[in-house]
């Protein structure tokens, strides 16, 4: 199946030219299929294209790089979308925070966090219940009562919610 799908895609872009939501279409189709070694080569290919990736086709990448363990590779694309002037989304930085919180990484996630308030990206209800969750396992009850206040202090467009409160400490 994968090579007819190959053998597809090449005779296709020989003959037409792919516009960026071409490209997210199919490299999202490789995520999707959690197959990121195509993923990886197709995201070669648009890097050579005349197209340059949005915060869709990184956001889609890092996902599938994360959800297969590629925590690594994830980060520096990560980091580059930042340099690179294609800011990474709210729910890029939250799957790249969750990846981190679950490798116990957290103080990464943490930098991640103060990023993305820096860069004016303002975090959301995920993004908080993510790293108290976190937080709350490693006992870091100081810095889960400081998010909690920071929530509160948002009044209204990021209160804490039932998921939040629920959190075994």
């Amino acid at each position: 199946m994968w090579k007819t799908l190959k053998r597809y895609f090449i005779l296709r872009r020989m003959s037409l030219a792919f516009d960026i939501k071409t490209w997210n279409i199919i490299l999202n189709g490789w995520c999707v299929l959690g197959n990121v070694q195509e993923a990886k080569r197709f995201w070669k290919d648009i890097i050579a294209s005349n197209c340059k990736p949005d915060s869709f086709t990184g956001g889609t990448f890092i996902n599938a790089l994360t959800k297969k363990g590629k925590l690594a590779m994830a980060m520096k694309l990560f980091r580059s979308m930042w340099e690179k002037g294609c800011h990474p989304d709210v729910v890029t930085c939250n799957c790249v925070i969750d990846a981190l919180c679950f490798k116990k990484r957290i103080p990464e996630a943490l930098e991640v966090f103060q990023e993305m308030n820096k860069r004016g990206h303002l975090p959301n209800v995920t993004t908080y219940n993510t790293l108290i969750k976190h937080l709350c396992k490693i006992r870091r009850m100081e810095k889960v009562y400081e998010l909690l206040d920071e929530m509160e202090q948002k009044k209204g467009s990021c209160l804490p919610n039932d998921r939040i409160l629920c959190f075994p400490a």
